[in-house]
């Protein structure tokens, strides 16, 4: 092949990688993200942040890692810390679980591990429901968050 017909080829598969991928992109759900205030060893989430979703993400810039809090049908939550069990990687929300970009790992929507290296599920954090709001407890990464020394 020559030159010229070589670069014409992988400009062309370049650009259709590109096009392909906005247009896969757009036909996803947009990420439910709720952005609260941290003020204790608790999170509020009302559950009005759901919106038509059964989930939300929970981000915040003092926390290291984001929350994924799921609603399943019998009305009961679960909260999922998006830290990687293999070597404390934030993991991405994708179709069908989580992906941590580090070193490959993959997880189910409840944590579960579904490809290594990874070997332990995502840790989940303690929960309470209210009829208009969830507390997370965030006790279990409070020690972590008082290290980062980004409270006031």
């Amino acid at each position: 092949m020559q030159r010229r017909s070589f670069i014409k080829a992988g400009c062309t598969l370049c650009l259709g990688t590109s096009v392909l991928s906005t247009l896969l992109s757009s036909c996803a759900s947009p990420l439910n993200i709720y952005k609260p205030e941290l003020t204790s060893k608790t999170i509020e989430v009302p559950l009005s942040s759901f919106g038509e979703n059964n989930y939300v993400i929970v981000r915040n810039n003092k926390l290291s890692y984001d929350i994924f809090i799921s609603k399943k049908p019998d009305n009961q939550y679960k909260a999922i810390l998006m830290k990687c069990s293999h070597r404390d990687s934030p993991v991405n929300y994708s179709t069908g679980g989580f992906v941590c970009n580090e070193h490959g790992s993959r997880f189910n929507f409840e944590g579960e591990v579904v490809k290594a290296p990874a070997t332990t599920s995502l840790q989940t954090l303690p929960i309470e429901y209210n009829q208009n709001h969830l507390t997370i407890q965030i006790q279990n990464i409070w020690n972590h968050l008082k290290n980062l020394h980004c409270w006031s």
